[in-house]
């Protein structure tokens, strides 16, 4: 199966695109002053986002479990395997980053 067709890679395109949108939000995030009341708005609508995101990925890693439980069986290898799990959890560090940069601009505002 090419990757156009594979499942995975057409899910992989939708959270990398939803995780490239997250990261320019948060850009624009971190332009906006603290005393601003768009800033409270924008943060819940962060972090719904992050959490939005953290599930789809979670999904995609149980797909990638249940893939290697018979790999033969999905038309993948082992080294295919090892890319998917890279590539989930390269997208979850992401997620992890800006939600821990988040946190840390909210309290180091409260203080």
């Amino acid at each position: 199966m090419s990757s156009a067709q594979d499942p995975f890679y057409i899910v992989k395109e939708e959270i990398q695109d939803s995780i490239d949108k997250l990261q320019s939000a948060f850009h624009k995030w971190e332009r906006i002053s603290p005393g601003m009341g768009d800033q409270v708005h924008v943060t819940k609508e962060l972090l719904a986002n992050c959490g939005s995101i953290e599930w789809q990925v979670d999904e995609l890693e149980k797909a990638v479990a249940v893939a290697a439980k018979d790999p033969a069986l999905y038309g993948i290898d082992e080294a295919e395997l090892e890319r998917r799990r890279r590539w989930t959890s390269n997208a979850r560090t992401q997620l992890v980053r800006v939600v821990l940069e988040l946190a840390m601009q909210v309290k180091c505002g409260e203080s």
